[in-house]
């Protein structure tokens, strides 16, 4: 029976190679990982908020603020006046935005497909106990919060 800082180990060791493939194929797009996801986290929420990105991020508003005013530089994020509350910003991809963010979901799918196959015969499997992990965590870091 493996050790918890052996299962630990290996989750790490799987977390570091999926950071550093992803940045790589992003970084044939110009972007990092976290820039993507905050254009996909735009893409599903249109308009939505700076402290709502932020915690779809997990980051601070000053990173998010950081990630929103480069994407807004590479015109792929527009940044508007929230009619309600004028204090507040709404976020909305340009279209530029769009095209490249469709482009390289795509090909980020499939990116995905190709580096899991070796999982296809227990996909199930490997689903069902990821869920529980992530449960276990989820009630561990509340339990942190406390």
């Amino acid at each position: 029976m493996k050790t918890s800082s052996q299962i630990y180990d290996g989750l790490i060791e799987n977390y570091l190679l999926l950071v550093d493939s992803d940045r790589q194929f992003f970084a044939h797009y110009h972007l990092s990982q976290v820039r993507y996801f905050a254009l996909l986290h735009i893409s599903q929420n249109p308009e939505i908020s700076l402290t709502e990105l932020s915690k779809k991020l997990l980051c601070t508003k000053g990173n998010t603020t950081r990630i929103i005013q480069g994407l807004v530089a590479d015109n792929l994020l527009l940044v508007t006046k929230d009619h309600a509350d004028r204090r507040a910003m709404n976020l909305n991809l340009t279209d530029k935005g769009w095209k490249i963010f469709q482009q390289v979901k795509t090909d980020f799918d499939k990116f995905n497909q190709n580096r899991f196959v070796s999982l296809n015969a227990n996909i199930d499997q490997f689903m069902e106990l990821n869920a529980i992990l992530k449960t276990g965590l989820e009630k561990s870091l509340k339990s942190i919060d406390r």
